[in-house]
This record gives structure tokens, C-alpha cells and sequence, in this order.
């Protein structure tokens, strides 16, 4: 069993009093048999300030210390804490393409994921927790996003962290499987949508300047906005223009009467 054990430093103060220093350190005998001496820091970049929260850190460190003495591969989940959250997400992204998933579901994954991530932050993997999720679906709820919304950015979440349990072995559990996804009610009402008259639909591509393109498009296709998207980032700017125009005179044509 490897040994070891945490403290805190004391520092002579130049009145002759000593000073406990506000960070644990940690203490023992690496798989050469060496000593080792450093201040224990969280995978997040933290230094650690609690004593049972140094004790853990030890125990891990320990039992990397005997794994990589006998020659046994480092434990998964200590190795994944410390990856950036961005690469965790992008291998993550990797896989569900590999599964031969829908361009739209593979991009909302994405979407949603790095939203979350960008709104807490999550910088590491350590981070990706059930009290940070929460945070960042309570922004949500509070900027007046539909329920349905929020379920579907839950559901993202959940989907990388079982891809990080079941397939990586990175976790025991997923973190998001504690956030309980809102019930809906069947007698909720949602929006009512419609179709644009003619005169709307001229008057919208009448004020959007730049983005009339885009606009016509979804307008004489009934795509999606990521369908859309997807649409004008495979063609090329003199394709779209050429598209418009026919749309254009389609427009001028259908509605001249």
C-alpha cells in the first residue's frame, strides 16, 4: 500500500511567529519509490483549502501511485477529469456522427451542449456536474424558454454523459440523470403557428436586408432554420444568388395579382 499523507505548510513571519499556509500540500512515495511533495490542486485548478477534501485527493493519488507501480493502466475517471470539456464534447460529437445520425440531430447535440458549457462555464470534465447543468437550464427557465426547450437541452446533456459513462467509462454515473426533466402538461398550450399571408412574407423580405435569402428560401421550401443553415453552408454564394432570383420571380409573378 503506498503512503502518504497532507499538511499544511508553516511559514516564519518576520516577527518571529510561524503561519499555517491556506492550501493542503500532499506528501508520498511515487511508483519509484521517490518522494513527492506538491501543493494538491482539483482537476478544475483549484488548491485545495478543506482537509477532508485534501484526504480524498490523496486516496486518488495513492491508488494511482500502486496502479502505475504494477504496470495497470490509469484509472479513467481521474484521467477524464482533467481533459478540456471542449475535447470531451468534440469526441463526444465524433461518436454520435459515427452512429449514422441525422445531420439536424447530430447539430442540435452540439448546439445545446456548447451553449451549456459556455454559460457556466465548464472548462474541464470535472465541471461537467449535476449543480452545474442545473445552472445553466436555470438560465433558461429564467430568460422564459419554453419547457419543451429546456427538456431538450437536458436531454443533450444527458446524452453526452451517458456516452461518458457507457461507452468512455469516464463516470460510474451520469450527472444529469439527477435532473429530473420537467413534466409537461397535456393541456399546455403551445404556440399556435400559421403560415405567412403574402402580403407578410413581402413585407418580411421587403426588411431583411442581407438576410432575404435566407428568408425566401425557408419561405418557398418549408425547411427548418438548420435546414436552412445547412442549405447555404454546402452551396456557393453564386448558386444561392441564383436560386433567389428564380424565387424572386416567382414571388413578383405569384403575388403581381
Amino acid at each position: 500500500m503506498a503512503q502518504g499523507w497532507v499538511y499544511r505548510s508553516t511559514t516564519k513571519l518576520r516577527d518571529g511567529r510561524t503561519a499555517k499556509a491556506g492550501y493542503y500540500r500532499a506528501k508520498y512515495r511515487n511508483a519509484t519509490g521517490g518522494w513527492c511533495d506538491h501543493v494538491i490542486v482539483l482537476p478544475n485548478g483549484q488548491k485545495v483549502r478543506d482537509i477532508e477534501v485534501a484526504r480524498a485527493a490523496l486516496t486518488k493519488i495513492l491508488r494511482e501511485v500502486e496502479r502505475e507501480a504494477f504496470g495497470l493502466e490509469p484509472d479513467p475517471e481521474i484521467h477524464s477529469a482533467a481533459l478540456p470539456m471542449r475535447k470531451v464534447l468534440a469526441d463526444f460529437i465524433r461518436y454520435v456522427r459515427g452512429q449514422a445520425r441525422g445531420r439536424e440531430y447530430v447539430g442540435q447535440l452540439l448546439a445545446y451542449n456548447l451553449w451549456i458549457i459556455k454559460k457556466v462555464p465548464i472548462t474541464r470534465f470535472a465541471d461537467f456536474t449535476t449543480a452545474n447543468i442545473t445552472a445553466a437550464l436555470g438560465v433558461l427557465r429564467q430568460a422564459g424558454v419554453s419547457d419543451r426547450t429546456v427538456n431538450a437541452y437536458r436531454y443533450s446533456a444527458f446524452a453526452l454523459g451517458q456516452w461518458a459513462v457507457e461507452t468512455k467509462g469516464f463516470r460510474a454515473t451520469n450527472p444529469v440523470a439527477k435532473i429530473k426533466p420537467i413534466k409537461l402538461s397535456k393541456d399546455l398550450a403551445r404556440k399556435q403557428r400559421r403560415a405567412l399571408t403574402g402580403e407578410e412574407a413581402r413585407r418580411l423580405l421587403a426588411v431583411a436586408g442581407q438576410h432575404r435569402l435566407f428568408y425566401a428560401t425557408a419561405i418557398w421550401t418549408g425547411l427548418r432554420v438548420w435546414s436552412v443553415w445547412q442549405v447555404f453552408r454546402g452551396r456557393g454564394t453564386r448558386f444561392l444568388s441564383f436560386q433567389f432570383s428564380m424565387i424572386e420571380a416567382y414571388v413578383a409573378g405569384h403575388w403581381s395579382g
